[in-house]
């Protein structure tokens, strides 16, 4: 093979390999996205375990039982990444994309809605954030509803709109 043969052979296979390289990148970086939704998911979760925990800790500690209630405890709310950012704009706290994905700028505008409700401001959506968040997209629907006439709307279960 000839000197040209072998520089022509390297450049086709360098190009190629940043092609690979490029294309893995992307799909690292997708993936990352992924997983930090997962982590900001299970964030959630673990602040409103803890939540529970230290209002047990709190009833154990006073020698007292949970008091019996015959009011049906209301339904956990749970809030997609998607839901918390529509929250946090409707709420005037989040000026970033609607994308689901939790980055610093939601978890800054979490932080700063939870401190004017007065809640711990950890920057994780735990129960008592959620059911905030859920009541601004209610009282939102609500007032979407009543400057209509005569419009309905459809509720899942988390309190969203449809």
């Amino acid at each position: 093979m000839n000197r040209t043969a072998i520089v022509a052979v390297s450049c086709v296979a360098g190009i190629l390999s940043a092609g690979c390289s490029t294309t893995m990148r992307s799909s690292r970086q997708s993936e990352t996205d992924q997983l930090k939704n997962q982590v900001a998911s299970l964030e959630s979760q673990v602040g409103a375990l803890n939540q529970k925990v230290a209002e047990l800790s709190q009833n154990q500690g006073q020698g007292r039982q949970p008091a019996k209630s015959n009011i049906i405890p209301a339904a956990r709310v749970t809030l997609s990444p998607k839901k918390i950012q529509v929250a946090l704009k409707a709420a005037g706290y989040y000026a970033g994309p609607v994308d689901g994905k939790i980055g610093a700028q939601t978890r800054d505008a979490v932080k700063a809605f939870q401190k004017a409700k007065g809640l711990s401001p950890d920057g994780v959506v735990g129960s008592k954030t959620a059911a905030a968040l859920a009541r601004v997209l209610t009282s939102d629907a609500d007032s979407a509803d009543n400057s209509s006439a005569g419009g309905s709307s459809t509720r899942q279960a988390d309190g969203g709109p449809s």
